[in-house]
């Protein structure tokens, strides 16, 4: 939290002028914050739509100054959006680069706001804000696909699915079953920490549902994790893999069993 106020002071020093809120999601505003490898801060940065086009990475620059000036204990999200970006119709029309991975990852960010947000500066009502739609959401989908298909073939290496480490399995494990839980159910889900709790109580015919639960006591209960546990993870994470490729956008694991 010093660290966010300190970023906060820094954004009233810099970029009061074009800045209309920034809005903090994730584990901070729902009581999950572990504080451990892999953790950072969640937010989303909401310009004005006045700003001129420099605005952007001039808000980029001052997230990079808050974690050269904090130690670079803690990474900051970089997420920064015009307030008309988060009302539809969403543009998909920007271009595919690792600039605007933060635009292709709107829909998601949206879900996360709507689901669980707080406003930390300037003014913004967040209950005025729509849940993007399952084509919404869809759409893009296909355009991150499209953009790692850019990436390999502009020569970019993306990391290795093989041999991954247990703390990456871990988080793509969790990050998909929130967006499961979203198409099987219409309703945003942006809490690791309990999306087992909504698979177990929504969809209890998922078929990995042992593999979430287990990947949240790796994540969220270390001390009640197992040596069965890293077992099982281990040896589901090459189906769960497979059978995720296998997905067509929209769809998930155990979707016919509903």
């Amino acid at each position: 939290m010093q660290i966010l106020a300190h970023h906060l002071g820094n954004i009233g020093q810099y970029c009061t002028d074009t800045m209309h809120a920034v809005v903090l999601t994730g584990s901070l505003v729902t009581g999950s914050y572990m504080g451990d490898a892999g953790s950072d801060i969640d937010l989303v940065h909401i310009l004005r739509d006045n700003a001129p086009e420099s605005a952007r990475q001039t808000v980029l620059d001052c997230i990079s100054r808050t974690e050269q000036e904090t130690g670079h204990d803690l990474p900051l999200s970089r997420c920064v959006y015009r307030l008309h970006d988060l009302y539809p119709p969403y543009s998909t029309d920007f271009e595919l680069c690792p600039a605007n991975k933060d635009y292709i990852e709107l829909p998601i960010e949206l879900l996360r706001i709507t689901d669980a947000a707080q406003v930390v500066w300037g003014t913004l009502d967040l209950a005025s804000l729509p849940v993007p739609s399952r084509n919404d959401v869809i759409a893009f989908q296909e355009l991150s696909a499209r953009w790692v298909q850019h990436m390999l073939a502009s020569g970019v290496p993306l990391p290795p699915q093989d041999n991954l480490p247990l703390r990456l399995m871990v988080q793509s494990v969790l990050v998909h079953a929130l967006l499961d839980v979203f198409f099987a159910t219409g309703r945003s889900c942006s809490n690791k920490a309990t999306v087992a709790i909504r698979l177990r109580n929504d969809m209890p015919a998922y078929p990995f549902l042992p593999l979430v639960e287990a990947c949240t006591r790796w994540r969220y209960s270390p001390e009640a994790f197992t040596r069965q546990d890293e077992t099982l993870i281990r040896s589901q994470w090459p189906q769960w893999q497979s059978i995720r490729q296998a997905l067509a956008p929209g769809e998930f694991p155990g979707m016919d069993l509903l």
